[in-house]
């Protein structure tokens, strides 16, 4: 394997990596904080976690089979772009 694609390959996974960490460390959180702040209740908040989670295991496959076909680097960019706009927005 080329060192720059052996490079690229562990910059992908070290990036996955604090990405799921850092959704790991804030999900426990987010509950308190929509109980607090916004008088959700604890069953709302489950339903609102699982379909945002079950939107993003189906996306993550969706994007996945079109990077098998087209350019990888469009999509990751693409999907680079919408994470840090779903970002800013929240902020």
């Amino acid at each position: 394997m080329k060192p720059s694609i052996r490079r690229s390959t562990a910059a992908l996974l070290a990036s996955s990596l604090l990405l799921t960490i850092g959704r790991g460390a804030t999900l426990p959180f987010m509950t308190i904080y929509l109980t607090r702040v916004y008088d959700m209740s604890v069953e709302n908040i489950g339903y609102a976690l699982t379909v945002a989670l079950a939107i993003g295991v189906v996306f993550s496959l969706g994007f996945g089979i079109l990077a098998d076909k087209f350019d990888k680097k469009r999509y990751m960019l693409i999907a680079i772009v919408a994470f840090i706009a779903g970002f800013v927005a929240t902020v």
